[in-house]
């Protein structure tokens, strides 16, 4: 990822999604051929209203701030112009939010195992909302960037060069 994807709203959280997304293989990220057409399966799990009701700290700042600037951009969450050169870089910041859901699931998984083991309800409630609430995002994530894979992948081949 590029370096400046580094911002003043991103903590250690962000840095450490970052530094796993370096690591994985290209292959995690690119979407799935049911994914890359229509993500009917996310539709029926409802993530499109999800998505709509559920807005993030993020996507509050962006609809108050453009209420006030039309042109308002946040980095990482809105794309400045609409260029195929603003979507490949979009397509990274979907990478390292959704792996940060990642590991807030997994952080919900471990809370979840923990709560058996020491038998607390309460604990389970929580890990379970918390688990639940970031699988979401995951899918969100995923969905949106398989279209995004879609954009660029008829961008490049309406830049092929006819062949005879």
């Amino acid at each position: 990822l590029p370096k400046d994807v580094y911002t003043k709203y991103q903590g250690l959280s962000d840095r450490l999604s970052i530094a796993i997304v370096e690591l994985l293989p290209e292959r995690y990220f690119q979407p799935f051929p049911w994914e890359a057409r229509n993500c009917l399966l996310y539709r029926a799990f409802g993530v499109g209203l999800v998505r709509k009701l559920a807005l993030n700290r993020e996507d509050r700042i962006v609809k108050e701030e453009r209420k006030k600037d039309p042109d308002f951009h946040l980095e990482g969450f809105t794309l400045r112009k609409p260029t195929i050169q603003a979507m490949a870089r979009y397509k990274d910041y979907t990478r390292k939010h959704e792996i940060t859901h990642v590991i807030d699931t997994l952080i919900g998984l471990g809370g979840l195992a923990a709560s058996v083991r020491i038998n607390s309800d309460l604990l389970m409630l929580i890990s379970g909302i918390w688990t639940v609430g970031n699988i979401y995002p995951v899918m969100l994530q995923r969905s949106l960037r398989g279209r995004v894979y879609r954009i660029l992948e008829r961008s490049r081949q309406s830049q092929k060069p006819l062949e005879d």
